[in-house]
């Protein structure tokens, strides 16, 4: 689920400690659910998702839209590119 919301995330260009100013919830859940160690509740994952303005079932199940996917394939692409 975080490798979810990370991808998200990045592509409206935040950090975790952006939601985490912007949610209210602190930096250590986001450093533990990143490493495993917690899993979010769903009120959390509620303000989350209303903070990246997307449904909870795009971060908790991993269905981004085809926006999100998108614009993720594009950043890979260019990444691709200029290692090459």
């Amino acid at each position: 689920m975080y490798e979810n919301y990370a991808i998200i995330r990045d592509s409206k260009g935040f950090k975790d400690a952006d939601v985490s100013r912007g949610t209210g919830i602190s930096s250590g859940v986001f450093s533990d659910w990143k490493k495993g160690r917690y899993e979010l509740r769903y009120e959390k994952l509620k303000r989350i998702a209303d903070f990246l303005d997307v449904p909870v079932d795009v971060i908790a199940e991993g269905s981004p839209s085809y926006e999100l996917q998108k614009d993720f394939r594009t950043k890979m692409e260019y990444m691709i590119d200029e290692m090459a």
